[in-house]
């Protein structure tokens, strides 16, 4: 007899563990949001959406900004400190 109750209680402990799985999924409105809703908003914060730069973007550009700057000065001051080279060797 309790090899038939067996089958029951873990159809039912399997529903249960379904029921929560789905509930993990879908979630259960803006309170609580599942996994899918929040993988689909952090899905749109890093890659943008409908045009929009996503932070991805952002730090892509922010690096291409920070590389020019970085080599615009080493430049001006390669540049500027050989001026100065030249003049103290022409009027030592």
């Amino acid at each position: 007899m309790h090899h038939q109750d067996a089958p029951e209680t873990s159809t039912a402990q399997n529903s249960k563990k379904l029921d929560r799985i789905m509930f993990l999924l879908e979630g259960s409105g803006e309170d609580t949001p599942g996994l899918v809703q929040t993988v689909a908003e952090l899905r749109e914060a890093m890659f943008g959406v409908q045009g929009r730069n996503g932070l991805t973007q952002k730090v892509d550009v922010m690096w291409r900004i920070y590389i020019w700057l970085l080599c615009t000065l080493s430049g001006a001051a390669g540049f500027l400190l050989k001026a100065f080279v030249d003049i103290l060797q022409k009027h030592p």
